[in-house]
């Protein structure tokens, strides 16, 4: 019977954690791309901190800002700050929105192969890793689970 727990703990950690850590490899790899993505300058149309209420203690901040720039003479609107999706710590959300004044021009970084994808800044690396980290932790501890269940069935 303790086999069987294994294989069914090894085999939900995997169906849970697989498509997740796919999610986060994706993400870390866009963020990757975007250090070379094409630098246009652009206006900011908006910035605010969005904050959600997640229990009693705890909420959460991320930042909702629209940008538009000019390609080849076809104007865009961008939504993307960065490609975390946040959350942001209080002080950071407020910190970055008060650097993004309506009407300030930046810089934005453009897909070369897709125009209307842009963002702000090519961050977000950091916390994906973090969290494709911890994902592949549990990864590791299911395809053990599951190892160790079919050897314990085999002998």
């Amino acid at each position: 019977m303790r086999e069987n727990d294994l294989l069914t703990a090894g085999f939900g950690t995997l169906v849970l954690a697989g498509p997740l850590s796919l999610h986060l490899w994706r993400t870390h790899r866009r963020c990757a791309a975007a250090h070379s993505w094409r630098r246009v300058r652009c206006r900011v149309k908006s910035a605010t901190v969005l904050s959600q209420t997640m229990s009693q203690y705890r909420k959460i901040f991320t930042i909702d800002v629209r940008f538009v720039y000019e390609i080849d003479g076809k104007s865009y609107e961008g939504k993307r700050y960065d490609f975390s999706k946040g959350p942001f710590r209080r002080d950071a959300a407020y910190r970055i929105v008060e650097g993004l004044p309506a009407g300030a021009e930046t810089e934005c970084l453009v897909n070369p192969e897709r125009h209307s994808e842009a963002a702000l800044r090519a961050g977000g690396q950091e916390r994906t890793l973090f969290g494709l980290r911890f994902v592949l932790a549990f990864l590791l501890m299911s395809l053990g689970m599951i190892g160790y269940g079919l050897w314990g069935k085999l002998t």
